[in-house]
């Protein structure tokens, strides 16, 4: 089956129609970065939109942080808003966030 596609609030192609997925009924969230660090924080474009996603209490997802491996740094400073990552894969490896 064709699906039609729209560009999304960032011109990411999404359906246009459909069932969206209740985040608390999400296993598994890939979530890209533009940074993260060794204890999973994670540095984004700054407009909450994942921190907003996965915050909600029922929102228990396993959380991955998807980055190449010159974007993982020492250190990004968070927030009490901010959400850390459980694992961290990069383009050379990958690992658990402490």
């Amino acid at each position: 089956a064709e699906i039609s596609l729209r560009p999304g609030p960032f011109g990411i192609l999404e359906p246009r129609t459909g069932n969206p997925v209740p985040p608390e009924e999400v296993d598994l969230f890939l979530v890209p970065g533009v940074g993260v660090d060794p204890r999973g924080h994670r540095l984004g474009y700054g407009r909450g939109y994942f921190d907003r996603l996965l915050s909600p209490p029922g929102v228990k997802g396993f959380r991955v942080g998807l980055s190449f491996s010159e974007q993982v740094v020492h250190h990004i400073p968070t927030t009490e808003r901010d959400v850390s990552m459980n694992w961290i894969v990069s383009d050379k490896g990958s690992f658990p966030c402490d």
